[in-house]
């Protein structure tokens, strides 16, 4: 049975008193790609910025490795071993690629950057040919590998992508899908927040359904990607491509 690095229990999170988020509990188990799925504003991304210490919830804890982390501090959070890759990218703009990633190795030796950021150039080829290209200058896609890459120079333990398709090409949202099941297959595990249903279903081991911001139906991603409810809510004439 596989071990659960992180415990979200039965968390309640306030905007002012607009309850964002109601009694929402699930698991993400070591080495595994889980995907919080809904509409915009259905608070995924609440959910998301609760476990990674920008949120505090009011009620409900959040465990990583089994330990509470709840009102730890995020920076905290971070050099315990999660990763946030936020919505929008995010990245420093006027800063270089090599700059960028330098930022996100500020919890680790400095013996190790190079040979971490080596294998960040070997996931994304790009971003080493761009090495030294101001942020500002590269494409959506591009920038969203390198916010992915800057997260991974901190060598998380768990990986969260809020959103991380928006505002992407087709094509570009496929490349980058791959590039994250290939991380997930060198060990990382993966919580992943998505509106596209599609792609996120597709690429992930189990899936949970968040709706008004509580949990409506949750199961392996392969059995939610067949269920009708799921293909008439969310997947629409796409359901049986792919």
């Amino acid at each position: 049975m596989a071990d659960t690095l992180l415990k979200v229990d039965n968390i309640n999170v306030y905007y002012g008193n607009i309850h964002a988020v109601k009694d929402i509990s699930f698991e993400v188990d070591q080495g595994e790609i889980v995907t919080l799925i809904g509409a915009n504003g259905a608070g995924k991304s609440t959910t998301l910025k609760t476990i990674s210490g920008l949120l505090k919830p009011r009620t409900g804890d959040v465990l990583y490795k089994g330990k509470s982390i709840k009102g730890v501090r995020a920076h905290k959070i971070v050099e315990s071993g999660l990763a946030q890759v936020p919505e929008g990218r995010h990245v420093f703009l006027h800063m270089t690629v090599d700059e960028n990633l330098d930022m996100g190795a500020y919890t680790q030796p400095a013996s190790t950057i190079a040979a971490n950021k080596e294998k960040v150039f070997t996931l994304f080829p790009r971003l080493k040919e761009r090495e030294n290209q101001l942020a500002w200058s590269m494409s959506g896609g591009e920038q969203q590998m390198l916010a992915v890459g800057r997260a991974m120079m901190g060598r998380p333990k768990i990986l969260l992508l809020d959103e991380p398709s928006m505002g992407l090409a087709p094509v570009v949202v496929n490349e980058l899908f791959e590039k994250i099941v290939e991380i997930n297959k060198t060990g990382m595990t993966i919580l992943l927040v998505e509106q596209n249903a599609k792609i996120a279903l597709k690429n992930s081991d189990y899936a949970y359904v968040i709706e008004q911001g509580r949990i409506t139906m949750e199961g392996n991603a392969a059995d939610l990607r067949s269920d009708p409810r799921i293909t008439q809510a969310y997947l629409g004439k796409f359901a049986s491509e792919n």
